[in-house]
């Protein structure tokens, strides 16, 4: 048996090997343009490609950048100046590339722009600075891509899309691996919508290498001003031996970065050049580790775990050590062999069970004085944060529930106790936020609050990517990622007194990115202290997140894209996504309990989990879907559902 795995492993990567070989051919006809040609991957990139022989339009930031790269290239490679952050630059940049590739269309978009501001943990950064990084490495990835599209459609070329091992697995650096998720969400989807039209999308993940975004002096330098600006109690808290401990450990790891760049820019130039380029690149042996690491599960509980482990290596132990001491005659052998196999499995049906009921045991226990733990929720007007609010205060919680209306607010007033008490709250506006922060610390005073739950948030608009605007990214953006980020921002020091909890509200959009629109890149993107951060994975379930005029709502957004997009996609496909939108809305479960019992369940166990999967469609389906190899799940998600 092994022999033939073997072997067919072989015939798959000889198979591979051969149709990565394959060029497209009149390379030297083909425009490709490249976002953040300055410096770094960008700029080596422009002049590999340049050596190739295709016509490169090289966006860079500044002038002088653009002068030097054209000072190293062929007269081929022309320059423009592009700011991914603003609008009217890259509908000049737009405007500037169709004069020249004309009716030819354009063969490849790279968007390598970027910046790197995760200097530190989390609760130190600023939320200007989530937001300035978000707009340069996701935001602008996502306009300059829609400003391209019909270009890039026309010469059913590539895009391709620099992301980071940091946006598979956040190893450290909040702010970065946000952006980078966002990144990966909205290739994958891309991908599996532009199918249809030719058009290929790869992702670029690179490791760690030396390039002016990861430039040390300048690195340190912000680390220290960032450690500066962060607020006096922010600083005891964590004290300057951890900073200079965090400090000393980011220069080992940044001294320490590869400084060979071709190990990226081939990855890129081979998804520009191959007739079969991958949808993957990871890039750098830290990028392959990483890789790997993705498929690991989620730290449950630690304990269980080790314990767990050791039972099963010492089964192993036990069971090795008995087939190495019967070795008296081939049959005694064999059929003692035999016995053992199936020892071995009754063993690791034993440890299950045992586990199990280990962790069923575990996660009985529940944290007493709840009466006297304050808990906040946002978005309690309805659905999941309203039904738990109302969970919650029959349990003798005291909870703190913030409303987008007034109207909501009085209504779920007027279905509990006097201990519930509401408060207006928009997680886009940051003075509204700074109000809820004050209202929660005059309610709990030296008692700290016991649980934070971020459940606001919002799924429209959705519609194919091409269907929609900058703004429609933003909006979501704004309350499903940013006002998340803003809330628990503004939190940790009320929760650190109590060694409380986060639990934040996601999605299976985090892991399978089902439909286009801000949404799945929200999601995709989301304790030092004895402060449990845990999420919550509903499946599908009606809620006000789905309208009943969610009709009116694609028609509108349809109305509003361009004639050429329309002609492309055409009314079918329009009439055939507002079915299958509608498919998805209709088997919804309109039975909310089993979320709000999980979130109830993180609040007030000893020992919650690190993640829940809520119905079977997150913990079986979408979780084996986003490990399946991507052209497998893309497959399954294009052709078959």
């Amino acid at each position: 048996m092994w022999l033939y795995l073997a072997v067919l492993l072989g015939l798959y990567y000889l198979l591979r090997w051969y149709r990565e070989r394959q060029v497209v051919s009149h390379l030297q006809d083909k425009f490709v343009f490249i976002t953040g040609c300055d410096s770094g991957f960008g700029n080596q990139l422009a002049r590999q490609l340049d050596l190739r022989g295709l016509r490169v339009l090289a966006g860079c930031l500044t002038e002088q950048g653009a002068e030097q790269l054209r000072n190293q290239t062929s007269d081929r490679l022309q320059t423009v100046i592009l700011d991914v952050t603003k609008t009217e630059s890259i509908a000049a940049a737009t405007e500037w590339v169709k004069e020249r590739v004309g009716d030819r269309g354009l063969w490849g978009l790279v968007n390598n722009a970027g910046i790197f501001h995760s200097h530190g943990y989390a609760e130190w950064i600023k939320i200007e600075t989530y937001r300035d990084t978000l707009r340069v490495n996701l935001i602008g990835v996502i306009e300059v891509t829609l400003s391209m599209l019909p270009l890039v459609r026309k010469a059913q070329g590539r895009i391709v899309n620099v992301s980071s091992i940091l946006g598979r697995i956040a190893f450290f650096g909040a702010v970065y691996s946000c952006s980078k998720y966002g990144v990966e969400a909205f290739s994958d989807i891309l991908r599996r919508e532009l199918q249809h039209f030719g058009v290929k999308v790869s992702m670029v993940e690179p490791g760690y290498f030396r390039t002016a975004m990861t430039d040390w002096q300048k690195f340190s330098e912000i680390m220290k001003q960032i450690w500066k600006e962060t607020p006096a109690h922010i600083k005891e808290t964590y004290g300057q031996k951890f900073f200079d401990a965090y400090h000393d450990l980011m220069k080992q790891g940044l001294l320490s970065c590869s400084t060979n760049l071709n190990l990226v820019t081939d990855c890129m130039e081979h998804a520009v050049t191959s007739v079969h380029p991958r949808t993957r690149y990871s890039a750098g042996w830290d990028a392959h580790s990483g890789s790997v690491c993705v498929f690991a599960p989620l730290k449950q509980q630690s304990r269980t775990q080790n314990l767990s482990k050791f039972s099963l290596e010492s089964t192993y132990k036990r069971v090795a050590v008995r087939n190495v001491a019967f070795t008296e005659d081939f049959c005694g052998r064999e059929a003692r062999r035999e016995g053992q196999v199936s020892a071995m499995w009754l063993y690791l049906v034993v440890l299950m069970g045992l586990y199990y009921l280990l962790r069923w045991y575990r996660e009985r226990q529940v944290v007493s004085h709840l009466r006297d733990k304050f808990v906040f929720i946002t978005g309690c007007d309805s659905g999941f944060g309203n039904l738990l609010a109302r969970q919650l205060d029959l349990r003798g919680l005291r909870v703190l529930a913030a409303c987008l209306t007034e109207q909501g607010a009085e209504q779920l007033r007027n279905q509990m106790s006097d201990r519930l008490q509401t408060v207006i709250l928009d997680v886009t506006k940051t003075e509204s936020i700074a109000e809820a922060t004050e209202w929660v610390k005059e309610d709990v005073g030296d008692r700290g609050l016991w649980g934070l739950v971020n459940n606001a948030g919002i799924l429209l608009p959705a519609a194919p990517n091409e269907w929609q605007t900058k703004d429609d990214f933003s909006k979501i953006l704004n309350v499903n990622l940013i006002g998340l980020i803003e809330v628990t921002l503004s939190f940790p020091p009320l929760i650190r007194k109590t060694r409380g909890r986060v639990v934040n509200v996601s999605s299976p959009a985090r892991r399978v990115s089902l439909f286009g629109g801000g949404y799945c890149i929200s999601k995709r993107d989301l304790s030092h202290f004895g402060i449990r951060v845990v999420l919550i994975v509903p499946g599908k379930y009606k809620t006000s997140i789905f309208p009943d005029n969610m009709q009116d709502i694609l028609e509108g957004i349809w109305s509003q894209v361009s004639p050429e997009v329309k002609e492309s996609y055409g009314q079918k496909y329009f009439e055939d996504y507002c079915q299958y939108f509608h498919g998805l809305i209709a088997k919804g479960k309109e039975n909310l309990s089993p979320v709000a019992s999980f979130m109830e369940h993180n609040l007030t166990a000893v020992h919650p989990r690190i993640c829940y999967s809520i119905d079977w469609n997150s913990k079986c389906f979408t979780f084996a879907l986003s490990y399946l190899p991507t052209p497998v799940a893309d497959f399954i998600l294009c052709h078959i559902l």
